[in-house]
């Protein structure tokens, strides 16, 4: 889970603001009306106690039924939905629930990104992460180059995980909790931080 506190982490902006596209644009319009949609925040709640549900009766079950749950779509990103996955065999679903698996895997995936972005946001604010330097360096925190090294990636991909990871706890924190439950994925998460990291909170 995001810790959505809000709070300057001084870390020097460098990539330039990305303007979103017209689509793009008319999508986030869609969506704020659909939340401001009372119906629709009731459904959404229907939603939730029913995907609660299908858990607990997965929980409850002594074996797992070769075949997926019927509202298995409605399976937000998580643990449980990663241990059905991965027992369900590909080769006996039928095409419906074989394409059901598959959006199951991506599901998890971001949910996976965002527990680990989560993870990175709580490295950052470590004491370890943020020395004391005797000069002004424009990258105080090395969080970015730890994760880099552990992770086998280069520098800038390292710091772009943090940056993510402390705008999904902050300004963008919809779009983390998104990410988490496999409505958004990892690509499109990083489009709406490249169009919004500059964007003041109030905006965002």
């Amino acid at each position: 889970m995001f810790n959505h506190g809000f709070g300057g982490d001084g870390d020097e902006r460098v990539a330039a603001f990305v303007e979103p596209s017209a689509e793009l644009l008319a999508l986030w319009a869609a969506d704020d009306a659909r939340y401001e949609d009372s119906k629709f925040l009731a459904a959404e709640v229907a939603e939730f106690l029913e995907r609660e549900a299908f858990f607990e009766a997965l929980a409850r079950s002594e074996h797992q039924d070769p075949r997926p749950c019927e509202r298995m779509d409605l399976a937000p990103g998580s643990a449980a939905l990663a241990g059905w996955a991965d027992s369900v065999d590909s080769e006996q679903l039928p095409d419906y629930e074989l394409v059901e698996q598959i959006a199951a895997f991506e599901r998890t995936a971001s949910w996976a990104k965002a527990r680990q972005l989560a993870a990175i946001e709580v490295l950052s604010r470590r004491d370890a992460m943020n020395p004391d330097w005797p000069v002004a360096v424009s990258q105080p925190g090395i969080v970015g180059e730890e994760v880099a090294a552990r992770l086998g990636t280069s520098r800038r991909a390292g710091r772009e995980l943090v940056e993510a990871g402390l705008l999904f706890a902050r300004q963008l924190m919809a779009t983390g909790d998104a990410l988490e439950v496999g409505d958004l994925d990892w690509g499109k998460a990083k489009i709406v931080v490249a169009a919004l990291k500059d964007v003041p909170w109030q905006v965002a």
